[in-house]
This record gives C-alpha cells, sequence and structure tokens, in this order.
C-alpha cells in the first residue's frame, strides 16, 4: 500500500477548517477493495493538514498537504506478483490529481479556483 499526495498552495482562506481534517466515503471497504487490487479509487478517504503556522503560506493564503490511500507503484515488468500501478504511465498521477480535486469539491471543499 502507498500514498498519493497533493501539495496545495490556495489563495484565501477556509472559515472554520481545522489543521486535520478527514472526510470518508461512501464505501470504505471498496476503496480498499481498490487498492489492494493495483486501481485508483474513485472514492478515497482524503486527509487534509491545513497547518496555521504563518511560516507555512503567505498572508491570505494557505497550504495543504492532502493524502489518500494508493496502490503501490508496481511496473507489470518491475514487480511481479505485486498489484500495483505504474505511476509513471504519462498522464496518470495529473489525471488523478484532477479527479482528488473534484472529489474534495464534491464533499464541500472546492478550492479549484483558489489554486496558485
Amino acid at each position: 500500500m502507498s500514498g498519493f499526495v497533493l501539495l496545495l498552495a490556495l489563495s484565501g482562506r477556509t472559515p472554520g477548517l481545522g489543521h486535520h481534517t478527514v472526510t470518508f466515503p461512501a464505501d470504505y471497504d471498496g476503496e480498499f477493495d481498490a487498492v489492494f487490487a493495483g486501481r485508483l479509487a474513485d472514492d478515497p478517504a482524503v486527509y487534509l493538514a491545513v497547518p496555521a503556522d504563518p511560516a507555512c503560506a503567505p498572508p491570505d493564503s494557505e497550504a495543504w498537504f492532502v493524502l489518500v490511500n494508493a496502490a503501490p507503484h508496481a511496473p507489470a515488468a518491475g514487480r511481479p506478483g505485486v498489484r500495483g500501478l505504474d505511476w509513471d504511465q504519462p498522464g496518470l498521477a495529473d489525471g488523478y490529481a484532477r479527479h482528488l480535486l473534484n472529489v474534495l469539491a464534491a464533499r464541500g471543499f472546492d478550492v479549484r479556483s483558489r489554486l496558485q
């Protein structure tokens, strides 16, 4: 098992957001079924760390650390028997990052227009 991380620089502040926030999918077991089968989870649990420390972001901005569970890096030829993804595949990480921004938006954290 691995993790997929987004490091986001956002303009503005998110009222009422704590330092640590976790949102869960409707089907938590389904997330792990996907990860352990070497697939991307469509609806993963999302962990957010948003430090209030002014050293982490300029005034009126936020720095977000976003983490989801992910299948490990396991190219087909490199690790036989390991169910994973070839994270070097062009577009895979960028596409999943966009998907996660949409997941966050659906859960009430639409930051897409605030990305710096």
